[in-house]
């Protein structure tokens, strides 16, 4: 599914991916596996240690930078490609927190579900539900 996601939204060489809640970091190294420089955020120690690993034994460390924060506290400003992998609401709510620092035009893939925020109905570029996975890809208003 990542890699459909990354498709989707047509990650590669020039992007900035930034996966909110990157947990063990397959998102991360899927993008850098095609070239994209990629920042995730994650709360929890033991998985930001996996999600470095992880870039490490990618061969992919030196795109991937993972910090240990509360994704909601990101500066999104260089970020051309966001990632999210929360609940309906956690999608949402994180997406209106980081809002000040989101550039229109930024694509943000919603796994499973729909961004729920006034004005991003309309901003719905794809939305495939293949394999049982529901995948939003929206263009930041």
């Amino acid at each position: 599914v990542i890699s459909r996601v990354l498709d989707m939204t047509a990650v590669g060489p020039g992007d900035c991916v930034y996966d909110l809640g990157c947990g063990d970091g397959r998102v991360l190294v899927a993008a850098a596996r095609r070239g994209a420089r990629c920042v995730g955020y994650e709360l929890d120690p033991e998985l930001v240690r996996d999600a470095v690993q992880a870039a490490r034994t990618a061969g992919v460390e030196q795109l991937v930078r993972v910090v240990r924060a509360d994704a909601a506290t990101a500066n999104v400003a260089e970020a051309t490609v966001i990632a999210l992998y929360l609940s309906d609401h956690g999608n949402s709510r994180l997406l209106a927190a980081v809002r000040s620092s989101l550039r229109p035009g930024t694509r943000v893939a919603s796994f499973y579900f729909p961004v729920a925020l006034p004005g991003w109905e309309r901003a719905l570029l794809r939305e495939d539900r293949a394999e049982g996975l529901a995948v939003y890809v929206y263009k930041a208003p």
